[in-house]
């Protein structure tokens, strides 16, 4: 089954299928007139919206059930969507909360966050539930959750809403002293609290959820008036860093046989192809056919490298800029300046 990256969504009846989708595409600024529209999630191909009447006011929105569309990552500055049909995710042990909200399932952590009101209670709150997996007495494997906990460093008397994840890291709109706002809760404090989140658009009225769909670009959802309906907007941010053209990450050294296939470098929290290249290397060869262009990366962000090498299995690193050179593969990687000096390879490589 297709898991999205950063909500708890079963994407389509069908498992593996992925979201069913209905009718024609229509422009965003049509689909969300007079709706409520905020940000639920996304995946490696596409940000997924939700919508509810703005006749009802937002805490009401946030206790009904909301009509999802799809919007391609290739799409969002045309701004199109198509309605897309989701069964929301829910375990027999979360049956101990009164509403569920919204579920972000870590796509590879085996755990997810719950935003759901306690028995009796007034607010959403965040709830952690870890998944295991259990050999039955039949031989099946089965995968449980565990009863949800409160995650009561970060809850408030306020609304915590729309959880997903960014990486390790958890993001989350709180109504927390006013107005919503997003924060973020960092693993390395086990997400015992969380601070807003530090950009422009991060201030003023309501802001309810957002998503970085490319990097420096970010759909917000946002409203500047308490009588107003939450809307979806795309903003642009600061432009990352990045690697210059000719770079270019090469599979060389210690190999066996001939190598042929595909390599691709992908984004390991949206796990969006960003570059991907047919390769044809033999034991005796080396050079540009070897080579995945660089250009245009982010160099102070890890990625995930995908090596697809013909009939077999899949083989899968993550490699971050580092001065290290720990590799636990049969494949060497080395960085190479193309029309200049040959440089001592900054890329490790990690399995995942």
């Amino acid at each position: 089954m297709r898991r999205s990256v950063a909500h708890g969504w079963l994407l389509g009846l069908a498992m593996g299928l992925g979201p069913v989708l209905q009718g024609q595409t229509e422009r965003l600024d049509d689909w969300q007139r007079g709706h409520h529209v905020c940000v639920l999630g996304a995946d490696s191909d596409a940000v997924y919206l939700g919508r509810v009447p703005q006749e009802l006011a937002l805490n009401a929105a946030l206790r009904t059930a909301w009509s999802v569309a799809r919007l391609a990552r290739t799409e969002v500055e045309d701004a199109r969507v198509r309605p897309a049909q989701l069964v929301p995710f829910r375990a027999e042990s979360w049956t101990s909360l009164e509403h569920v909200q919204h579920v972000a399932i870590h796509p590879d952590l085996e755990l997810a966050v719950l935003s759901a009101l306690r028995p009796g209670g007034t607010d959403h709150d965040l709830f952690l539930s870890h998944r295991t997996t259990h050999r039955t007495p039949q031989g099946r494997m089965e995968i449980r959750w565990s009863a949800p906990l409160p995650m009561d460093g970060v809850n408030t008397e306020g609304e915590e809403v729309f959880p997903h994840w960014v990486g390790p890291d958890l993001h989350f709109a709180s109504s927390s002293g006013g107005p919503f706002r997003v924060r973020c809760a960092e693993a390395r404090h086990q997400w015992l609290r969380s601070e807003p989140l530090d950009a422009a658009w991060n201030v003023g009225g309501d802001v309810c959820g957002a998503l970085e769909v490319v990097p420096g670009q970010w759909l917000v959802a946002s409203r500047s008036e308490t009588d107003a309906p939450v809307q979806v907007r795309r903003v642009l941010g600061e432009a990352p860093p990045t690697l210059g053209e000719g770079w270019a990450l090469c599979m060389a050294g210690d190999m066996t046989g001939d190598m042929a296939g595909v390599l691709e470098v992908r984004d390991p929290q949206t796990r969006r192809c960003v570059a991907r290249h047919a390769l044809g290397l033999t034991a005796e060869e080396s050079g540009p056919t070897s080579c995945i262009s660089m250009a245009g990366l982010d160099p102070t962000r890890a990625w995930e490298m995908r090596w697809h090498p013909e009939g077999a299995v899949l083989t899968r690193w993550r490699f971050a800029w580092s001065l290290l050179t720990a590799a636990w593969c049969d494949v060497t990687c080395c960085a190479r300046r193309w029309g200049g000096v040959s440089r001592f390879c900054p890329w490790t490589l990690l399995r995942s």
